[in-house]
């Protein structure tokens, strides 16, 4: 079951990349014929786009790897080196649409885009709003986090298609209207995008350097997490858990008390369904090592359910 999820993720990375870079090349063809450099700057930020979705899929193909005597954690870090070579890339490419946007406002030179690269825009908006509900369904189908973070990205393609839609109207109507000053809203924009692209980059080198250090969970970050394990049969306490994430994926180790009157075969086996359950439920975790101890018979205990949170107390 967790192999299929996992599986489930690579196909959305997969469609991401390849629908991402397909968008990118059209727009690129439809800002060079019609003149739009804001078109142009969407274009490099649609294929930003399929270079994510390009670091996604490593780090979930290098997921299934079996881990190593050299990697006794898996590979999951290695995408961290992809998603620095991204951001480095967005960096680059980014000035140098900046300085190319400078250039084109010190020159005066703006151009009224075509209506296809209006239509172009406009579809590949639609196109990517429905790969965004693709990636959402499929997301909560195999709780992945990862697909989740990259779904909430729509977002900033909104923001994206209302900064350059809004340059190239304004140059339009400039053309129209024969006033110059409103043609260099195209570059203008393009320029804005090349800030944002700037910014996504930036994030992208912080989530890298998160994800290269290994760091423990929080605790409202594990409460899923306990909450899944009270809920296995033959589970009476959660002495002590320990989330650690490892790259994109994280590692559990979990003690737990059972019934004293239960065999070490029983107890063993309520182990194996904690790990079972973990590791089906929740598509990041990578292992889980399970502690089966009996419950002390003079020992005292009392089990808080509460909205937020649940306490175990001895």
């Amino acid at each position: 079951m967790a192999e299929g999820r996992l599986s489930q993720a690579e196909k959305g990375s997969w469609i991401s990349m390849i629908v991402n870079a397909v968008v990118a090349v059209i727009k690129a063809a439809a800002a060079f014929f019609s003149g739009s450099f804001a078109l142009l700057a969407d274009a490099v930020h649609s294929l930003s786009d399929s270079f994510c979705a390009l670091a996604v899929w490593s780090g979930l193909k290098l997921s299934k790897k079996p881990p190593e005597r050299k990697h006794p954690y898996g590979y999951g870090k290695r995408e961290s080196v992809v998603m620095i070579l991204v951001a480095v890339w967005m960096f680059v490419v980014g000035i140098e649409l900046i300085m190319q946007a400078g250039r084109n406002l010190y020159a005066g030179e703006g151009s009224a885009p075509s209506w296809y690269a209006f239509a172009v825009l406009l579809a590949a908006y639609v196109i990517k709003a429905a790969l965004h509900q693709y990636r959402l369904r499929q997301s909560k189908s195999i709780s992945s986090r990862l697909l989740l973070a990259y779904a909430a990205e729509h977002r900033f393609d909104i923001i994206m298609t209302v900064i350059v839609l809004t340059g190239m109207t304004g140059a339009l109507l400039g053309y129209e209207l024969q006033q110059s000053w409103l043609m260099l809203l195209d570059p203008i924009a393009g320029a804005a995008v090349a800030v944002l692209l700037l910014w996504k980059g930036y994030q992208l080198i912080q989530r890298a350097i998160q994800a290269a250090w290994d760091h423990e969970l929080m605790d409202e970050e594990a409460m899923p997490l306990m909450r899944s394990i009270q809920s296995v049969d033959g589970v009476i306490l959660i002495k002590e858990l320990k989330a650690t994430e490892h790259g994109h994926y994280v590692m559990v180790e979990v003690t737990i008390s059972v019934n004293p009157n239960l065999s070490v075969a029983e107890g063993y086996l309520v182990g194996e369904r904690v790990k079972e359950h973990l590791m089906h439920r929740y598509l990041h975790v990578a292992d889980v090592e399970v502690h089966v101890h009996p419950l002390e018979r003079n020992s005292r205990y009392h089990v808080d359910h509460g909205e937020s949170s649940t306490h175990w107390i001895q």
